[in-house]
């Protein structure tokens, strides 16, 4: 019982504000990975998904044209936090949408 708490905690705290990354811009720490993405905001303008990330504080802007990112539909920039564990995307969704970001959801992806 006491590693289920620790990890839906370390669920809940990754899902807080922190502080983000701009993988659109280069990031030499992208690493190609699939999993579970929380998603706010996807634009064919980058300035709405950095927007999305200052305002969160945490999670990164991606470039879904990037060969790093196959299953994200090209042309977007967008501010992602993952990849993660469905249930801990799911998670950061729901926390994403209670906190101004209405349309926010998760999403299996590479």
């Amino acid at each position: 019982m006491k590693r289920v708490a620790l990890g839906l905690s370390a669920v809940l705290l990754a899902a807080m504000p922190g502080h983000g990354r701009d993988l659109a811009s280069g990031d030499p720490r992208l690493a190609y990975a699939c999993g579970w993405y929380a998603i706010s905001v996807c634009a064919t303008e980058i300035a709405p998904a950095r927007d999305a990330r200052e305002t969160w504080g945490s999670g990164e802007v991606i470039d879904t044209s990037a060969l790093d990112f196959p299953n994200f539909a090209d042309g977007h920039f967008c501010h992602v936090i993952g990849p993660r564990d469905k249930g801990g995307a799911e998670i950061a969704a729901m926390r994403l949408r209670q906190n101004g970001f209405g349309s926010a959801y998760a999403k299996y992806a590479c």
